[in-house]
């Protein structure tokens, strides 16, 4: 394992969601999971936790990496996605450059594995979640082509352990239960300057979608289908957060 990070960095959860140096994600579907901490890339390129979660006061921690983990300074996006692995801990997908990455086995201080999962297609696609979308009881990869603004979603198979997916499914197209299955269109950077998956908040238990709008700088909310992206069906940001850089 390779220990980086700033410890007794100061800052607090705001600036691992909002600082125009970070990428942050939040460890948002932690249903097996309790006491799990804010992740985030700090100003000097370094993955950090803060372990006062919702203060403003609380400190860094340094994180602990596998030794084949990308350079956290390559890092251009980072999404918590809960226990995909089945292990019990939860797992975080990244984008580093061009390439798709898992680490998995989250223990508060340090992950335990790093797997490269695709390394040439990336630089041009946004994870948008790993979660059980179909209610199949296998989590599922939504992602949107930045290119053209296609939104997808590309079905895991389940792994050795219910309710969680072998990896390998979720890597290649080729490799999941049916492709990849067009369910957006019109998700171009320019017309979505940012979408993060979070956990359903309308009770269907399909997860949902915020959204900032490139027209306006609000912030909607989708409630997808296990089909199609769909519309949006409420405002939850009404104030312009175009300048925002990061949020999760």
């Amino acid at each position: 394992m390779v220990g980086i990070g700033l410890k007794g960095e100061e800052g607090g959860v705001g600036a691992l969601l909002g600082h125009e140096h970070v990428v942050g994600a939040l460890f948002d579907d932690l249903s097996m999971v309790e006491d799990v901490d804010p992740i985030g890339v700090s100003d000097a390129g370094h993955p950090v936790s803060n372990e006062h979660y919702g203060t403003a006061d609380g400190q860094f921690l340094k994180v602990l990496l596998p030794a084949n983990a990308p350079d956290p300074a390559n890092w251009t996006q980072i999404k918590a996605v809960g226990d995909i692995t089945g292990d019990g801990l939860p797992d975080l997908a990244l984008r580093a450059g061009t390439a798709f990455w898992m680490l998995t086995g989250y223990t508060g201080a340090s992950f335990q594995d790093a797997v490269l999962m695709e390394g040439t297609a990336w630089a041009t696609r946004e994870i948008l979640n790993i979660a059980d979308v179909d209610l199949d009881g296998t989590p599922n990869l939504l992602w949107r082509n930045l290119a053209n603004g296609n939104v997808f979603l590309r079905h895991g198979k389940p792994g050795a352990v219910a309710g969680s997916a072998d990896l390998a499914s979720i890597k290649l197209a080729g490799n999941s239960r049916e492709g990849d299955v067009k369910v957006g269109t019109g998700w171009t950077p320019t017309a979505t300057t940012a979408a993060i998956g979070i956990p359903d908040v309308n009770g269907d238990r399909i997860p949902d979608l915020w959204a900032r709008s490139g027209t306006d700088g609000q912030v909607r909310v989708y409630h997808p289908t296990s089909t199609a992206v769909g519309d949006p069906v409420t405002t939850a940001i009404t104030t312009d957060w175009s300048n925002v850089r990061a949020f999760g």
